[in-house]
């Protein structure tokens, strides 16, 4: 996958399902776009706190057509990416909209498209979100010495009563 200005994107080894935002531009010419394409950037990373080699602007080749008539093109965008909070999804839409009307294209709509991590494979395989199963472990070795003192205790209070496997 290649970005606007023809850079191969290479995403981070550790996967997370909050990196990601594929942005599809229709009826969007790729030259206006590649204007504001820093600013775009920029502001979807800044909002979405995800590494700025995954967002991925892909300027999409539409044709529309509704019988004999040719139809004057819509612009429109549609944004895949794993589900986020409502606030973050708001301030996307007015990012990619201002863009655009910076670009040219005062009247446009946005519409997201949410993946889930079960449908999305890499290379045949179903992803794991690493940052997830990074944080498990890191609230497992925060228990874990409490765990150990409860055991250390239950062994400790068998000792005092002197049990003998007897009762």
């Amino acid at each position: 996958m290649y970005n606007l200005a023809g850079e191969k994107i290479i995403f981070n080894s550790v996967f997370s399902i909050n990196n990601m935002p594929f942005l599809r531009f229709h009826a969007i010419e790729k030259d206006k776009l590649a204007r504001v394409g820093e600013r775009l950037i920029s502001g979807i990373v800044s909002t979405l706190g995800c590494p700025r080699e995954t967002v991925v602007l892909e300027v999409m080749n539409s044709s529309f057509v509704s019988g004999d008539d040719h139809l004057q093109a819509y612009p429109f965008v549609k944004v895949e990416y794993f589900k986020r909070p409502v606030e973050q999804q708001d301030a996307l839409a007015k990012i990619i909209f201002e863009c655009l009307k910076e670009a040219g294209y005062p009247d446009s709509d946005v519409y997201f498209s949410f993946l889930e991590k079960e449908r999305y494979y890499e290379n045949g395989e179903v992803i794991k979100d690493y940052k997830m199963e990074i944080e498990k472990a890191v609230i497992f070795l925060q228990i874990l010495p409490l765990f150990s003192i409860i055991i250390i205790k239950f062994v400790h209070s068998i000792k005092c009563n002197d049990y003998d496997g007897s009762k």
